[in-house]
C-alpha cells in the first residue's frame, strides 16, 4: 500500500520547490506574504481603531510594512499602537528578505555570467573554436585584420574557464584596436554549446582544437549548425596537423569547409627555406595582417589589359595571379589577357585600396641585366633531429635540387627507415648517424665534411617548452662551432612557440618556421577571404608558382638607383613577379630588412648581396 504524505511534508515539499525556482518565484512569494500581511493587519486595526477609515488605515499598514521604522499614526488605542509594532517588525523581516533575495539572484547571475554561458548577440562576426596556444596568433591577426573596420567581434569558445580565458588574452594582446574579444565556456564539438556563439549569423569559423580528432568533431558540429539554418553564409575553416586526416575533415565539413593541412603547408615552407635563406621572413609577411597580404579584388578599370600591362598600371600594389572560373593561377603568362569575369590576386596594404594608373610607367632597360642560364643547385643538407615532416620536406627538395646533393640525418634514434625514405628520391643522396646531437664533440664531427644548409626538426615526443629549449641549445652552439672553426653555412629551424624565437638574437643566416605559428596565419587569411586557400595551395605545392629569394645583382646593376617600376619589369621579361626586396642583415645579431610590395614610384641603389623576393612559376 502506498503510503500518502502529510500535510506537513507536502507545505515542505512545496516550500522546497518555490525556494528552488530562483529569484522570480521568491520575490513573487514575498509579494504574497506581504499583501497578506498588510490585508490581515488592516482588518484587525479596523476593530480596535475608530478614527481612520478603513483605505486610510490599509495606506497606514502598507507604507508601514513598505518603509519599516518609527511607527506613524500611532494615535489610538493600545492595541492598534502594538498593531502598528507588529507590523514595523513584520515590514524589517520583509525587507531583509527581499535584500537578501536581490542579492543572491544578482550575485548568481553575476557567476552564471562569468561561467560564459549567455549566448551572443551579433552579425558578420568571427567564430574561433578551440583555445590553445595558436590562439594567441589567431586573435593578433583578426585583430589587425580588423583595424580598419569599426565595431568587428570576435567569439572564441573552448571548455577553459571564461574568466581565465579572458585574463590570459588581455596579458597577450592588451589592445584590441577595433575588435571586441568575448570568451564563452562549452564545448566546441558539441551544438548545444556552439549555439551560443550565434554560428549562423557568422562571416567565418576557424577551428584550431588541440587535437585532429577533437578539430574533426568540432567540424561536425559547426557544419551542422549551418545546416540548421538555411540563410547562413559563414564557412569553416580548419587545420589538420597530421595530412592523413585530411580528407576525413573534409567530409565533416563539405563544401562549407576549408582545412588547412599543418603538415603539408609547414613541410613546404621548410624546404623553401632550406634553398632560400631568408624565405621565412617572406612568408610571416605576406601570411600575416600587419603589413602586405594576399587580396582578390574584381578591378574593371583593368579589363581587357594583358597581364604585365596591368601589373604595371597598379603603383602601390602587386598583381601575381588571376582567379579564372574557380580556377587560381599565379604568375599567369604575361600576355594573358584579363577577362570582366575575372578576379585579380594582389598583394597590397589593405583591401579595397588598389589604386589603378591610367598609364603604363616608363622603364629604364638600361639598368637591365641580360638573364643568364640557371641550373638547378646542388646542395649538402645537414638534418638534426627527426620527425614524421622530414619525408615531406625531402621529396620538395628532391624535386628542386640536382642530382648529387647530399642529406645527412643526425639524431639519437636507431629506427630511421632510410630505405623508404630513400624511396621516392631521384636527386638526393641520404645517409644516417647516430649520435647526441647536443653533444659538441659530435656537432663538430658532423660540420666537418662542410655543409650548405643545417635543418634543425623539433623533437615531437617533448612538450613544446623542452622541444624548443633543444633547438634553441643547437643555435648556440651552431653559432659557436661557426665562429670558431669559420664555417659558413644557413640554419632552418623548426619551433614550436614563437615566443621562444625572441629568446636567442640571430643573424640572416637563420630561418625560423614556427610550425603552429604559420598555420594559424594562413587559417586567419583563409578565413577573411575563401579564394586565398586556392592561392596558398598553389602557392605551397611543388608543381605550382614559387616564391624565391635571388641575388638583384643577377637582374639589374648594381651600381645605380633604380625605380621599383624597372625592376618589376627586369623580373617580367623572365616570366617572374616582382613581389620585394632583401636588404641587409649582413652584421651579426641583425636581420634584414624585407619590403613587400614596394609602391613603383621609389627608388633604391642595391648592393652586391642584396636580394629579390620573385613569384615564378616551376
Amino acid at each position: 500500500m502506498v503510503k500518502k504524505a502529510g500535510l506537513k511534508e507536502r507545505l515542505s515539499y512545496w516550500f522546497d520547490n518555490v525556494m528552488g525556482r530562483g529569484t522570480a518565484s521568491l520575490v513573487l512569494l514575498l509579494a504574497c506574504v506581504t499583501v497578506g500581511v498588510v490585508i490581515v493587519v488592516t482588518f484587525l486595526a479596523a476593530f480596535v481603531d475608530q478614527q481612520h477609515t478603513l483605505p486610510q488605515l490599509l495606506w497606514i499598514i502598507f507604507r508601514g510594512v513598505l518603509s519599516p521604522g518609527m511607527p506613524t499614526g500611532n494615535e489610538g488605542a493600545i492595541l492598534y499602537v502594538i498593531l502598528l509594532i507588529v507590523v514595523t517588525l513584520c515590514g524589517i523581516f520583509i525587507t531583509s528578505f527581499l535584500i537578501s533575495i536581490l542579492n543572491t539572484g544578482l550575485t548568481a547571475r553575476i557567476r552564471t555570467l562569468r561561467k560564459g554561458r549567455s549566448r551572443v548577440i551579433a552579425t558578420g562576426h568571427t567564430v574561433v573554436l578551440g583555445y590553445n596556444e595558436a590562439s594567441y596568433t589567431v586573435l593578433s591577426e583578426l585583430v589587425a585584420a580588423n583595424a580598419n573596420h569599426k565595431k568587428q567581434v570576435v567569439v572564441i569558445i573552448d571548455a577553459y574557464p571564461k574568466d581565465k580565458m579572458e585574463d590570459e588574452i588581455r596579458k597577450r594582446i592588451p589592445d584590441s584596436k577595433t575588435t571586441r574579444i568575448i570568451c564563452r565556456t562549452g564545448n566546441i564539438d558539441t551544438t548545444d554549446d556552439l549555439r551560443i556563439c550565434a554560428i549562423e549569423n557568422a562571416k567565418s569559423v576557424i577551428v584550431s582544437a588541440g587535437n585532429d580528432f577533437q578539430t574533426i568533431k568540432a567540424v561536425m558540429a559547426a557544419s551542422a549548425l549551418l545546416k540548421e539554418h538555411a540563410g547562413a553564409t559563414a564557412f569553416l575553416t580548419a587545420v589538420i596537423k597530421e595530412s592523413h586526416y585530411v580528407k576525413a575533415a573534409e567530409a565533416a565539413g563539405g563544401s562549407a569547409t576549408e582545412v588547412i593541412s599543418f603538415d603539408h603547408d609547414v613541410a613546404q615552407i621548410i624546404a623553401h627555406c632550406c634553398r632560400y635563406s631568408g624565405l621565412s621572413a617572406v612568408f610571416t609577411e605576406l601570411f600575416n595582417n600587419g603589413g602586405c597580404e594576399f587580396y582578390v579584388e574584381n578591378i574593371p578599370e583593368l579589363v581587357g589589359c594583358a597581364f604585365l600591362e596591368a601589373g604595371s598600371r597598379l603603383p602601390s600594389s602587386t598583381l601575381v595571379g588571376l582567379v579564372r572560373d574557380g580556377r587560381t593561377w599565379l604568375n599567369p603568362p604575361l600576355d594573358a589577357i584579363i577577362a570582366a569575369e575575372d578576379h585579380l590576386i594582389v598583394i597590397a596594404e589593405d583591401d579595397g585600396l588598389t589604386a589603378v594608373a591610367a598609364t603604363m610607367p616608363q622603364i629604364d632597360q638600361s639598368q637591365v641585366v641580360a638573364a643568364g642560364k640557371e641550373e638547378a643547385p646542388r646542395m649538402k643538407l645537414l638534418v638534426l633531429g627527426f620527425n614524421h615532416l622530414l619525408g615531406s620536406v625531402l621529396r620538395q627538395e628532391d624535386a628542386h635540387l640536382a642530382t648529387g646533393s647530399t642529406v645527412t640525418i643526425a639524431d639519437e634514434r636507431h629506427d630511421i627507415d632510410l630505405q623508404a625514405l630513400q624511396a621516392d628520391l631521384r636527386n638526393l643522396q641520404l645517409s644516417t648517424r647516430v649520435c647526441d646531437v647536443v653533444n659538441h664533440g659530435a656537432l663538430e664531427d658532423l660540420l666537418s665534411g662542410g655543409v650548405d644548409n643545417v635543418l634543425i626538426l623539433t623533437d615531437l615526443t617533448k612538450s613544446d617548452e623542452e622541444a624548443d629549449a633543444k633547438v634553441l641549445m643547437l643555435l648556440l652552439m651552431l653559432r659557436s662551432i661557426a665562429v670558431d672553426k669559420g664555417y659558413h653555412f644557413t640554419i632552418t629551424s623548426e619551433m614550436r612557440n614563437v615566443r621562444n624565437q625572441e629568446l636567442v638574437k640571430v643573424d640572416n643566416a637563420c630561418d625560423f618556421v614556427v610550425s603552429s605559428h604559420l598555420a594559424s596565419l594562413i587559417a586567419v587569411q583563409v578565413s577573411q577571404s575563401r579564394h586565398l586557400a586556392e592561392v596558398f595551395k598553389e602557392l605551397l605545392d611543388a608543381r605550382g608558382a614559387q616564391l624565391q629569394v635571388r641575388p638583384a645583382k643577377h637582374y639589374l646593376r648594381t651600381d645605380v638607383e633604380v625605380d621599383m617600376a624597372t625592376v618589376a619589369a627586369a623580373t617580367g621579361q623572365r616570366g617572374e613577379v616582382f613581389v620585394g626586396h632583401q636588404v641587409g642583415g649582413l652584421e651579426p645579431g641583425t636581420r634584414p630588412r624585407i619590403t613587400i610590395s614596394p609602391p613603383q614610384e621609389s627608388r633604391r641603389k642595391f648592393g652586391p648581396d642584396d636580394l629579390l623576393v620573385v613569384l615564378t612559376s616551376r
